[in-house]
C-alpha cells in the first residue's frame, strides 16, 4: 500500500507532471500576452491541486509575471503566495516527496528577485524588506543544503511575508478554488483506481475533472486580474524593524541594470536607484579589493569612487547619523565598507558599520536562555603557525597570541598549534567565555559547509557543519583572524554572490554567536598583531577600572580611528592593515 499511494498519484489523470509541457508554452510567452495568462491559469490550477509543492511555488511565481503589466497588486500577491510555499518546502516535505524537496534557490531566484523589484518599483518597501529578508534566507538554506545530511527545515524565527488586507480578501476568495480541486483530484484518483490495467491510467481521461480544472484556472485567472476592492488600503504593512537614534539601516538590492538602496531612519523609508549594473558594481568591488591588498601611502582611487556611487547619494539623509547597518547584494558582500573615502575621511571615521547577516537573528534566543551572568568577561584564545601541504605559515599569530596572554581577566591560556585541538575548543566554549579569538586559516567555499572549514591547530580540518554543532551559545564575539577565506572575485557577476562569506558568520550567528568580526583578506602578520593589541587595549583599560569590556561594531570603528590617527601618514594608514575587518551581526 505505501508503494501503491505514489504511484496511483503519480499516474493519475490530474498528476503534477502534466503541468510541464504548459510551462515550456508559457516561457516562450511574452509578459501579460493573451495566451501566457491563460497558460498562466492553468498552471496555478495544477498547482493549487497541492500534489507537488515546488510546482505550487513555481506556478504561483509563473503567473505573476504574466500579471505583473495589467494589475500590480494581483502580481504582488501571487508572488506573496509563491514564495509562502517556497518557504514551506524548508519545513519539510513526505516521504514520497523526497525526490523533488530539494528545489534548488536557483530555480526560484530569478522570480524572488522579480518580486522585490516590484515591490520597490510600487514604493511597498516595508514589503520590500521582508522579501529581502526571505531572500537572504533562502540563500543561506541554499549554502547549508549543499552539505551532505543536513535538514532543509527553516531556522526558527526567519523571515516571514505579511499579506494585506487586500490580499487577505484574495486569499479568501481563492480558498473554496483550491478546496474544490483538491475534492475533484480525491475523486478522480477514486475513480482511477477502479481501472484494474495499470497501463490504462496513462492514457485515462476524466472529463468532469477536466472541466473542473479549467474552471479553476478561469477563476484563479480572474481573481488575479481584479483590481482591488473599492477603499481597500493595499499597502498596510508591518514595519519589518524598528530603526534606534542615530542609526540608519541601508539595504543593497543589484539587479541586472541598476542598483536600489533602501533607506531607512526611524520610521522614515525611501528608495534611491543607483545607475550602476550588478556587472560594473563587481568589477569596481574587484578593483578595490586589489588596490587595498597591495598596502601604499595613498588612499585607493576605487575607494573614493564606490562612495560616490554607494554612499553619496544617500549622505545627505544621514545628517546626525552615528551607525550604519548594511544589508549588501551581491559582489557587495565583499567589500570593506570601512575603506570607502569621500574625499576628506574614510566611511569609518565617520560611522560604526555592522554588516547584517540575513535572516533572523536565532543566535539571540539561544544566548538569553543558555547563558549565565557572569561577574567578568573571558576570553579563549587559539592559535595555529605551521604550514601544511595547502596552507602557509602564519608565524605572526604567535606574537598575536602573546599579545592576548597577557590581558588581564582573560582567564583562558591561549592554544598555539597542537594545543589547539577540538577538544581544547570544546573545553573553552563550555566555559562561557565572552570572546573567542580564532587565528587560524578559514576556508570559505561555495559549494558548500561541508566545503568549507576551520584549520586547527593540530591540522584537522574541521567543516563548518562540525564546527556550528559546538557549544557556542553566550558568545558575544567570535574574531576571526589570519582568514583565508578565498574570497576571489573572478569572474564578476552573478558568479560572485558571496554567500560562502554571509554563510559562514550567519552559520556561527545561529549557532548562538551574537557577533562576528571576520577578516575579508589576510593582512601582514606584524601589523595583525599590532591591530590586536590597539583592539583589546581597552580590556586591559577597563579591567584595571573594574569595569567590564564590551565589543560592539563601535568599538571596532574606535579601533580603527585610533589607528589612524597614530598612524597618520604612515603606510600603516592604508586600508590594507586596518580596514579587512568586518563587523557581523548586531549593530549596537
Amino acid at each position: 500500500q505505501a508503494f501503491r499511494r505514489p504511484v496511483a498519484t503519480n499516474t493519475s489523470p490530474l498528476q503534477p507532471q502534466r503541468a510541464l509541457p504548459v510551462f515550456l508554452e508559457l516561457g516562450d510567452e511574452p509578459a501579460g500576452s493573451a495566451l501566457g495568462l491563460r497558460h498562466g491559469g492553468q498552471v496555478l490550477a495544477y498547482g493549487l491541486l497541492g500534489r507537488d509543492r515546488p510546482l505550487t511555488a513555481l506556478a504561483h511565481f509563473a503567473l505573476a509575471r504574466h500579471v505583473t503589466p495589467h494589475q500590480t497588486e494581483g502580481a504582488v500577491w501571487l508572488y506573496k503566495r509563491g514564495a509562502t510555499e517556497l518557504q514551506a518546502l524548508r519545513q519539510g516535505l513526505p516521504e514520497e516527496a523526497q525526490g523533488v524537496q530539494k528545489a534548488w534557490l536557483s530555480a526560484y531566484e530569478s522570480d524572488l528577485r522579480q518580486f522585490i523589484g516590484l515591490l520597490i518599483d510600487s514604493g511597498r518597501l516595508s514589503e520590500a524588506e521582508q522579501a529581502i529578508e526571505l531572500l537572504r534566507e533562502e540563500e543561506m538554506q541554499e549554502f547549508r543544503r549543499r552539505s551532505r545530511g543536513l535538514p532543509l527545515a527553516r531556522r526558527e524565527g526567519a523571515a516571514a511575508l505579511s499579506f494585506t488586507p487586500e490580499e487577505r480578501r484574495r486569499n479568501a476568495a481563492l480558498a473554496p478554488i483550491e478546496t474544490q480541486l483538491r475534492t475533484v483530484a480525491q475523486q478522480v484518483d477514486a475513480r482511477a483506481d477502479e481501472r484494474s490495467a495499470w497501463a490504462d491510467r496513462t492514457t485515462y481521461i476524466d472529463a468532469p475533472a477536466e472541466a473542473a480544472l479549467a474552471d479553476a484556472a478561469h477563476a484563479a485567472l480572474n481573481l488575479a486580474l481584479q483590481a482591488p476592492a473599492v477603499g481597500a488600503v493595499a499597502h498596510v504593512v508591518p514595519a519589518t524593524r524598528a530603526v534606534p537614534a542615530k542609526e540608519a539601516h541601508l539595504s543593497y538590492f543589484a539587479r541586472p541594470q541598476s542598483l536600489d538602496v533602501v533607506l531607512q531612519t526611524g520610521k522614515r523609508r525611501l528608495r534611491i536607484r543607483l545607475p550602476h549594473t550588478a556587472a560594473e558594481v563587481a568589477r569596481a568591488v574587484q578593483t578595490l579589493r586589489a588596490e587595498v591588498s597591495q598596502p601604499g601611502a595613498s588612499v585607493p582611487r576605487s575607494a573614493q569612487q564606490l562612495h560616490a556611487w554607494l554612499l553619496a547619494p544617500v549622505s545627505r539623509h544621514l545628517r546626525g547619523i552615528q551607525r550604519l547597518s548594511v544589508a549588501p547584494d551581491g559582489a557587495l558582500r565583499y567589500l570593506p565598507f570601512a575603506a570607502l573615502h569621500d574625499g576628506k575621511q574614510y566611511l569609518a571615521q565617520r560611522y560604526s558599520i555592522t554588516m547584517e547577516l540575513g535572516g533572523a537573528a536565532a543566535g539571540s534566543g539561544v544566548l538569553a536562555a543558555v547563558r549565565p551572568r557572569i561577574a567578568a568577561p573571558r576570553l579563549a584564545a587559539f592559535g595555529r603557525t605551521l604550514p601544511d601541504e595547502r596552507h602557509a605559515a602564519l608565524p605572526g599569530v604567535r606574537q598575536e597570541l602573546a599579545v592576548l596572554a597577557g590581558l588581564r581577566g582573560a582567564a583562558v591560556k591561549p592554544a598555539l598549534d597542537a594545543q589547539f585541538t577540538l577538544a581544547a575548543l570544546r573545553l573553552a566554549l563550555e566555559g562561557l567565555p565572552d570572546v573567542v579569538h580564532l587565528a587560524s586559516h578559514f576556508v570559505l567555499d561555495a559549494a558548500g559547509e561541508e566545503a568549507s572549514y576551520l584549520l586547527l591547530g593540530d591540522g584537522n580540518r574541521m567543516p563548518l557543519r562540525e564546527l556550528r554543532e559546538l557549544p557556542w551559545a553566550g558568545v558575544n564575539l567570535a574574531l576571526l583572524s589570519a582568514c583565508d577565506s578565498g574570497l576571489a572575485l573572478d569572474a564578476p557577476g552573478a558568479a560572485a554572490q558571496g554567500r560562502e562569506l554571509a554563510g559562514f558568520a550567519a552559520t556561527l550567528h545561529a549557532a548562538g554567536v551574537r557577533n562576528v568580526m571576520a577578516t575579508l583578506w589576510r593582512i601582514d602578520d606584524a601589523s595583525t598583531a599590532q591591530w590586536m593589541q590597539a583592539f583589546y587595549a581597552p580590556w586591559q583599560q577597563r579591567q584595571q577600572a573594574g569595569r567590564a569590556a564590551q565589543f560592539t561594531a563601535l568599538h571596532l570603528a574606535q579601533t580603527q580611528r585610533r589607528w589612524l590617527r597614530q598612524h597618520a601618514g604612515t603606510p600603516l594608514a592604508h586600508p590594507y592593515h586596518w580596514a579587512a575587518f568586518s563587523w557581523m551581526g548586531q549593530a549596537l
